[in-house]
């Protein structure tokens, strides 16, 4: 899975989703901490049923490492 504009077009409509289901929860934090906090505990197959973006962000982390791929995001996708 590459790390460009067609992953961003899988992944970011079901992070932004979360980020908007668990937000109100959640004090002040980066963005990278944000994305972690989307990403941690299956949260976009439970709370959008998008197994597609799950599928495509265990791809990409398999890929490139956990680290690199919130980084990646972080980056492209402003939640905070």
């Amino acid at each position: 899975m590459k790390l460009d504009q067609d992953f961003l077009a899988v992944v970011r409509g079901p992070i932004r989703r979360v980020w908007n289901g668990i937000n109100a929860d959640i004090g002040d934090c980066s963005n990278k901490e944000a994305i972690e906090l989307c990403l941690d505990a299956d949260r976009i197959v439970q709370m959008t049923n998008s197994q597609v973006a799950e599928d495509a962000i265990v791809s990409a982390i398999k890929e490139h490492g956990l680290n690199k791929v919130y980084n990646f995001l972080s980056k492209n996708i402003p939640l905070a």
